[in-house]
């Protein structure tokens, strides 16, 4: 992608001239969202992390524990929970 973007930006100066004026304005623009937003961007993931961490641990032991429930025929209170 940066490749592209480097290749939009030389195609975009040959054709219309000014805007390699404005150039170093748009970079430092785009600089700064980047680094404001990447904190979002890790705040989000590891909420998000977290709040799935209990559904998947909770899959991952019932498929650790599915011959378990079987051989206990508790099945049904399984689907129950599930549902729950």
């Amino acid at each position: 992608m940066v490749y592209q973007a480097i290749a939009v930006i030389i195609v975009a100066v040959i054709v219309v001239k000014w805007i390699l004026l404005l150039l170093p304005l748009l970079i430092y623009i785009s600089a700064k969202l980047y680094t404001s937003s990447i904190r979002s961007i890790r705040e989000t993931t590891r909420v998000e992390s977290l709040t799935k961490s209990p559904l998947l641990s909770f899959f991952g032991e019932t498929f650790n524990g599915t011959s378990t429930i079987r051989t206990f025929k508790r099945s049904t209170d399984f689907i129950k929970k599930n549902n729950q």
